[in-house]
C-alpha cells in the first residue's frame, strides 16, 4: 500500500472513531463477511480452472472476485455499455492475463439498441419486464444505447484456454441467446454459471427449463444454486446463479471431497459403543 494509501486508511480510522463507530466491529464484519464468501467458494479449489470467460462483466465484480480464489487465472470479459467498459479497464488495468471486449454477445451478429438502465447491472438486450420495475423501481428509467452484438464463438480464435474453463453468463434474461450464440466454446467448458429467473423479468427471457436444457444438451450437468434473490418480506425466490459441471469436473470434486475427509469409522469413532 502506497503512503497515501496509509495516510488515508488512518485518516478514516480517526473519522470514524471520532463519529463513534467501533471500528474493530466494522473490520471484524468485514473479515467475517469475506471469510463466508470464501467458504461458499471453496469447490473452486478443487477444479483447475485457469480461464474465466465472464459474460456480462459490468466493471469487473465477478472477475475480481474470482482471480481471488484463482490469482492465476486468465480473464476474458464482454461488456456492451461504454462506460462501464472503460470502468472495467480501468479496474483491471495492470491484471496480467486480462482482456476485454466491448460487445454485447447473443445469438446473431450487427447493431442493436441496448435497454440501458439508470442501474447499470439491470440493463439487458431485453425490454424490462413489470415485474422487474415493481421489485426494483430505481432500476425503471431506460435509456437506449447502440452497442455492438457478437456470437460468444467468433471470439473462440482470440481466447486461449489454459487449465480448466469457467463461463459466466448474467445478461439479465438473454442467458439462451448468449448459449445458442456458443456451442463452441461450451463443448469446452469445465463449468457454466448462469443467471436464471423464476419470475419473467424481462420480455421474451428464456424460462429456467430452457437454461438448463441447453446446458444439458452440451455435456454440463447441474449441481445445484450458487446465489439466489429472494423478494423482501416474504422470501420468495426471484432469481439465481445456477452452477452446471462436465461430468469429469464432477468427479475432480466428489474425489477431492473425499480425499479431504477421514475414514466413516474414524470419523465416528466418539459416537460408538
Amino acid at each position: 500500500m502506497s503512503h497515501f494509501g496509509r495516510g488515508l486508511r488512518h485518516a478514516l480510522w480517526r473519522l470514524f472513531q471520532r463519529a463513534g463507530y467501533n471500528v474493530a466491529s466494522i473490520a471484524k464484519q468485514q473479515d467475517e463477511a469475506a471469510r463466508l464468501a470464501r467458504e461458499k467458494w471453496r469447490w473452486v479449489e478443487t477444479l483447475d480452472i485457469g480461464t474465466l470467460v465472464d459474460v456480462g462483466a459490468n466493471t469487473g465484480q465477478f472477475a475480481w472476485h474470482f482471480r481471488s480464489l484463482r490469482p492465476d487465472c486468465l480473464v476474458y470479459s464482454f461488456e456492451p455499455l461504454e462506460d462501464c467498459f472503460h470502468e472495467l479497464q480501468r479496474e483491471m488495468a495492470g491484471v496480467p492475463g486480462f482482456a476485454a471486449f466491448n460487445v454485447a454477445l447473443g445469438d446473431s451478429e450487427g447493431e442493436v439498441d441496448f435497454y440501458r438502465s439508470e442501474f447499470s447491472p439491470s440493463s439487458s438486450p431485453l425490454s424490462m419486464g413489470q415485474a422487474h420495475k415493481g421489485l426494483f423501481p430505481f432500476t425503471s428509467e431506460i435509456t437506449f444505447e447502440k452497442v455492438t452484438l457478437r456470437k460468444l464463438d467468433s471470439f473462440a480464435h482470440s481466447i486461449m484456454i489454459r487449465g480448466g474453463l469457467l463461463i459466466k453468463i448474467d445478461v439479465q434474461g438473454a442467458e439462451a441467446q448468449v448459449l445458442r450464440g456458443g456451442p463452441r466454446l461450451l463443448n469446452r467448458a469445465d463449468a457454466v454459471i448462469a443467471e436464471v429467473g423464476y419470475l419473467a423479468l424481462y420480455d421474451g427471457q428464456a424460462t429456467i427449463g430452457d437454461i438448463f436444457s441447453a446446458l444439458a444438451e452440451h455435456g454440463l450437468t447441474f449441481m445445484g444454486f450458487v446465489d439466489q434473490y429472494v423478494r423482501p418480506g416474504d422470501s420468495l425466490p426471484v432469481y439465481g446463479d445456477v452452477l452446471f459441471l462436465r461430468p469429469g469436473s464432477l468427479r475432480q470434486v466428489v474425489a477431492a471431497r473425499q480425499a479431504d475427509r477421514p475414514p466413516l469409522a474414524n470419523a465416528c469413532k466418539r459416537c460408538m459403543p
